[in-house]
């Protein structure tokens, strides 16, 4: 499915420079990060920043490997057996690499196989962003007790579950449950309601949310291990000593891991960003906004000559989010509306000098080939605004500029306030622009800049009239389950109808990938139509590294160069 990907945006070796006062040295290499993570648990952590970190010190069976993009064996040796059982089961077979290892020396076996399926599903895991999926999929693990390498997942046959298991993140054993609670309990365990508060499930859980595996203890496989976690200020990483896949590193760019050390400096503000990175403070930064990369950098005369600049397609795109529960929002007509009155086509050429693209549905546009390409960009029109907000009855009943309209007897304003990540800075300057072109139209739209964390615990708890945030896409197909089934775990929205409820279950049983295809871009239109987003765009990754770095590559994959390939520097500082 991958073959046809384009494999690498570029590749460049860069000469290495270094400065001629070398009485001190600064060792590795040094990154800016926007936001802090909201945690390191490999279980309950919840976002993009957490997942960059982790990445460095935690592994799956399978994964993709950043320069080809293809699929690849990573703890697991190939590729699963599968065998169908019946209509609707399957056994997937794997075997672990028997060189594989954790931090300790001890070897991946399959009991820590075992163990990361239960954690998964254990129900005393607050928040859990696996266990919907595994709840619903897996339902027995089978250990070879004469092969430790070896173990069997018996699971639901649906649309790829053979990735999706193999993605799993694995933990040790020895580490998250040193004291053997979840021993006595099978994966089938994990399932039955009935042990839900079992002494042992519950001891498990109590000691796996505690701040200790929040972020102070973060353990895996691979090639990083965790140093330390300053609050506001850093993260630091250190290359572990002899790790195992040093010497896979020649088979695959998986397996590379050059930089002895890596440290993540937690810098909000764009701006800040780039004047760490003219001052060296950093080696590279990424997600800078266009105007600001361009004028500050790239085409800057007395610093582009020192960085390497790349401009790559993003897998992700923002959004704006309604909370369909509102009274105020639940009619489509008034969402539709609502969209009519954002100027994406313009913003995009003058903002983001065109740097950029947009978004029309679940799928990045250079997807080509899961994208529901019907589907056209809404118009800026605030005409077609006006009409819609009149035909859902929302009208300026007292003449001060806001409509209002009567619900179960009371007459209510449409007056509405919208949270957005204070650090976001170029979609802050669009919301500002979308509410000036609102308030013409008699909508009262209210920014709330907030910090990350209090967003996305609005967007949990569905506290909100609308909020802007983005997500970030794999290459591969995705599983719509998680944000717009009525259940999943990530819709914050509430979106979901007979029809779509239909698609969503029709997808994952659809083995079929061009049958799965036509469903899936069905989907998009039922959403496109709904409009519990409002898509916005996809910006380009755009990323400087320094040219102290020697033998840079630029990937397709976030954050638009893999650290892991970087060759590793001393260089000298003032």
């Amino acid at each position: 499915m991958l073959k046809n990907i384009t494999l690498i945006i570029c590749a460049i070796a860069l000469l290495a420079s270094c400065k001629t006062d070398t009485s001190q040295y600064r060792k590795g290499v040094y990154l800016a990060l926007e936001q802090s993570p909201s945690n390191l648990n490999p279980l309950n952590s919840s976002t993009g920043y957490d997942s960059e970190i982790q990445g460095y010190i935690l592994q799956s069976l399978i994964s993709i490997d950043v320069i080809t993009l293809e699929k690849i064996p990573v703890l697991a040796e190939d590729f699963p057996i599968i065998t169908v059982l019946n209509d609707s089961t399957a056994q997937l077979d794997f075997t672990l690499r028997k060189n594989a290892t954790w931090e300790d020396g001890s070897s991946v076996t399959n009991k820590d196989a075992e163990f990361s399926i239960k954690a998964q599903l254990c129900p005393s895991i607050a928040e859990a962003n696996g266990r919907q999926y595994y709840a619903q999929v897996v339902k027995d693990v089978i250990i070879d007790d004469n092969n430790p390498q070896k173990f069997s997942v018996i699971c639901k046959k649906e649309m790829l579950f053979d990735q999706k298991i193999g993605s799993m993140t694995m933990i040790p054993k020895y580490i998250y449950d040193k004291a053997g609670d979840l021993d006595k309990f099978s994966v089938a365990d994990m399932l039955a309601p009935e042990n839900k508060d079992a002494a042992g499930v519950v001891a498990f859980g109590k000691q796996f949310n505690d701040v200790q595996f929040q972020r102070e203890v973060v353990s895996g496989s691979g090639p990083y291990s965790f140093n330390r976690w300053v609050t506001n200020q850093n993260i630091v990483l250190d290359k572990k000593a002899g790790w195992w896949g040093d010497a896979l590193a020649a088979q695959a760019a998986t397996f590379t891991a050059k930089p002895k050390k890596i440290t993540y400096k937690f810098i909000k503000e764009q701006v800040s960003k780039v004047v760490a990175a003219k001052g060296g403070e950093v080696d590279a930064v990424n997600n800078i906004d266009p105007e600001i990369y361009l004028t500050e950098l790239k085409n800057n005369d007395a610093v582009q000559n020192d960085f390497y600049f790349t401009e790559t397609p993003r897998l992700g795109y923002g959004y704006i989010a309604f909370n369909l529960s509102n009274e105020k929002l639940n009619d489509k007509r008034v969402r539709q509306a609502l969209a009519h009155a954002l100027d994406l086509d313009a913003f995009i050429e003058q903002n983001m000098n065109g740097l950029g693209s947009r978004v029309v549905t679940i799928v990045p546009p250079f997807n080509k080939k899961f994208v529901n390409e019907s589907l056209k960009p809404i118009p800026f029109n605030l005409e077609t605004t006006t009409q819609l907000l009149d035909a859902a009855g929302w009208v300026d009943s007292d003449g001060n500029g806001v409509r209002d309209k009567v619900i179960d007897g009371k007459k209510i304003e449409l007056a509405l306030d919208i949270l957005i990540t204070r650090s976001v800075e170029l979609r802050i300057k669009l919301l500002e622009q979308f509410a000036d072109n609102l308030k013409k139209c008699g909508v009262a739209l209210t920014l709330q800049k907030v910090e990350f964390d209090n967003l996305l615990d609005a967007a949990n708890t569905k506290e909100y009239d609308m909020f802007s945030m983005g997500w970030g896409m794999s290459i591969t197909e995705g599983d719509p389950h998680s944000l717009w089934a009525k259940k999943g775990e990530r819709n914050y929205t509430g979106f979901g109808n007979a029809k779509s409820e239909s698609l969503i279950k029709a997808i994952k049983s659809e083995l079929d990938e061009t049958k799965r295809l036509a469903l899936q871009k069905e989907l998009q239109g039922v959403i496109y139509e709904e409009q519990p987003y409002i898509f916005l765009y996809s910006k380009t990754c755009n990323s400087a590294v320094s040219k102290q770095i020697p033998n840079v590559t630029a990937t397709r994959l976030e954050p638009g160069f893999d650290v892991t390939l970087f060759e590793d520097k001393i260089v000298a500082t003032k």
